[in-house]
């Protein structure tokens, strides 16, 4: 009879057990899903609105623009990555456009002298030439 109630014990703990597993379960799947991003969702990605924007440059003036976790604690609405990807465009905007490479045929043709050739110097009979790097001697 000991054996019995024990037994019994034993199966009416293991029972809560799993009920605790499956209540977890549940908990875990809601707050995964909650946190996919909309493409995983099936939905299309959508634009910061501005709301979302202001909270984002709050939380990069408070975190730093590199703890994207925070950030996006911080916004309340976008996962870390979209908040990362947001910064690289935001940064990307904010940095002044490279300008235009002339080429040595607009110099010239603009009256500009043109290139510098590349500095020679003489060793007993021999034109050596500078490459930027070594002389160069024949």
């Amino acid at each position: 009879t000991v054996l019995a109630q024990e037994n019994a014990s034993l199966k009416h703990q293991l029972h809560l057990a799993t009920m605790e597993v499956q209540r977890l379960n549940l908990i875990i799947e809601a707050r995964q899903a909650s946190h996919q991003e909309p493409e995983a969702k099936g939905g299309q990605g959508r634009y910061w609105s501005e709301a979302e924007h202001h909270k984002f440059l709050a939380g990069v003036g408070k975190f730093g623009a590199k703890n994207v976790n925070a950030i996006a604690a911080e916004v309340g609405t976008r996962t870390p990555q979209q908040v990362r990807s947001h910064a690289q465009k935001h940064f990307n905007k904010l940095k002044p456009a490279a300008p235009a490479r002339t080429s040595s045929l607009e110099l010239s043709q603009a009256g500009a002298p043109p290139p510098k050739e590349e500095p020679t110097a003489t060793f007993g009979d021999r034109q050596a030439t500078f490459d930027g790097r070594a002389w160069n001697v024949p």
